[in-house]
């Protein structure tokens, strides 16, 4: 059975001030919650139990879950406090039945072939293997293998396969994911290998990331879906959620429009994310 991890306990600072009354876990895509996407696609390729840690907000998670249908697949691991990304994980993997797990960061919307992740993972009997693609990063490699991370190199997608057997090295209770691998790969005691992923992939947790999200789903065009009264021009790539309502005149320019917004006209809105009114510019 294939299982997959999906890392989402951390608060979404990036996105703030609407993380502030959803965790970005639920952040909507088109109406449906970012986790559901992840879970319902995953699905699609075959995954069949999921593992999330939550801790901020965690009960918005849950109910989202629930009302998707999909609790008898998903097993949440609540940490208080928050264990961080090395000790999220560590709690994670000593959970799952598996031995070669995916693990995926939440706020990652990716249209990848993970089968060819998964086999070069297996075929390279790495510890760990992680997805990459040919953009800027801080991961450097070396013929086959990761070999430092925090230098120039290439970028990580948040997608990576890992193998059960590796929390018995890591430590217990609370730590950073990052800074235990550096060190292991320093002392040649991780074999951490890595695939160059194509397709596309954004990363959901700035402003940007959700606009080239939106941009890429709605193929560069407007999307309109709720009401809208008075005279608004668009422009470039818009979205305007069901419940939203807009009202007067103006100009809505490169944006998402999302939850129970209002907008009454007299303005232009222009390269903004906006939800239940909040609004974050970028």
């Amino acid at each position: 059975m294939r299982e997959a991890i999906i890392l989402a306990a951390g608060f979404g600072t990036r996105l703030r001030p609407i993380t502030e009354i959803i965790p970005k876990a639920i952040f909507p895509i088109l109406e449906k919650p970012l986790i559901v996407w992840q879970i319902e696609k995953m699905k699609e390729k075959g995954f069949e139990r999921f593992y999330v840690n939550l801790h901020y907000l965690s009960d918005k998670v849950v109910k989202v879950i629930e009302d998707y249908g999909l609790s008898k697949e998903v097993v949440f691991q609540f940490e208080n406090p928050i264990l961080l990304t090395g000790g999220g994980l560590r709690g994670l993997l000593n959970t799952v039945k598996g031995e070669d797990i995916l693990v995926h960061n939440v706020d990652i919307l990716e249209e990848f072939n993970i089968e060819n992740l998964f086999r070069v993972h297996e075929e390279m009997q790495n510890d760990v293997t992680w997805g990459l693609v040919k953009e800027k990063g801080n991961v450097r490699v070396d013929g086959e293998r990761i070999v430092n991370i925090g230098e120039d190199g290439f970028a990580f997608t948040g997608v990576a396969v890992y193998k059960k057997r590796i929390i018995s090295l890591m430590p217990s209770g609370r730590f950073n994911l990052i800074p235990w691998i550096v060190e292991r790969l320093k002392k040649e005691r991780l074999k951490i290998g890595y695939v160059f992923l194509n397709g596309f992939w954004v990363d959901m947790g700035t402003p940007h990331g959700v606009f080239m999200a939106y941009r890429h789903l709605l193929r560069n065009n407007v999307m309109v879906m709720g009401q809208i009264e008075g005279n608004w021009k668009f422009r470039g790539i818009v979205y305007v959620g069901k419940d939203v309502k807009v009202k007067g005149e103006g100009t809505i320019e490169d944006s998402v429009l999302l939850g129970n917004t209002t907008v009454n006209g007299g303005f232009n809105i222009k390269r903004s994310i906006i939800y239940d009114n909040r609004q974050i510019t970028f």
